[in-house]
């Protein structure tokens, strides 16, 4: 719908600026990894938006990987580590 398009958009946004990091990394990031699809499992078990793995997603302090703005905060906080 487009309130969820338009959550995913804001979150995107705003974790990308606060990060420093230019929000079509992001924007595009998501697009590759998961279609923009919150609920996308990959087939090595990487899940939500930003694809994270189980551990990734716990280093980052993500509980929940299929809730959009956990994975966009996590996947850009893991981009930070990176």
């Amino acid at each position: 719908s487009f309130s969820e398009r338009k959550a995913i958009a804001d979150a995107i946004m705003y974790y990308s600026t606060i990060a420093g990091f230019d929000p079509l990394l992001i924007f595009s990031m998501v697009a590759v990894e998961s279609s923009f699809d919150p609920n996308a499992i990959s087939p090595k078990g990487a899940k939500g938006l930003m694809q994270l793995t189980d551990d990734t997603a716990k280093e980052v302090g993500v509980s929940d990987h299929f809730d959009p703005e956990e994975s966009i905060r996590g996947g850009v906080s893991y981009l930070s580590i990176l």
